[in-house]
């Protein structure tokens, strides 16, 4: 709970009758029948809020940083994808012009011919 404290407020008057710069003076504040001693530390709620409220917010950076890594992210998938397609596309119109006959010069392992045409066909 939020504890009332009378404060009795003193305002000095900084400015001379003969200058005319403009002065708002200085206040003081006292604590009236109060020890010059006092305390004026956070109260454990406040601070537990104030923590509350930090961490919060440093949480929620947090997570629009990573929102951002992963549109980032995401962004570059596609584009690989898309990259990964057009190879594919373009090794399957390659194969589709290349004779048959000469598709390969060299005796071929069956195993390698199976992976072979499935990547391609």
């Amino acid at each position: 709970m939020a504890e009332n404290r009378n404060l009795q407020v003193t305002v000095k008057d900084c400015s001379s009758k003969s200058s005319h710069s403009s002065s708002f003076g200085e206040i003081i504040m006292e604590p009236i029948g109060a020890d010059y001693d006092v305390s004026f530390g956070v109260s454990p709620i406040e601070l537990e809020r104030r923590l509350h409220e930090l961490l919060e917010a440093r949480l929620e950076e947090r997570i629009t940083e990573l929102e951002s890594a992963l549109e980032c992210t995401t962004e570059k998938l596609i584009k690989k994808e898309i990259e990964a397609t057009w190879w594919k596309d373009t090794a399957r119109l390659v194969s589709q012009h290349v004779p048959e006959t000469s598709r390969f010069t060299f005796p071929l392992d069956p195993e390698i011919a199976v992976k072979l045409s499935k990547f391609v066909g």
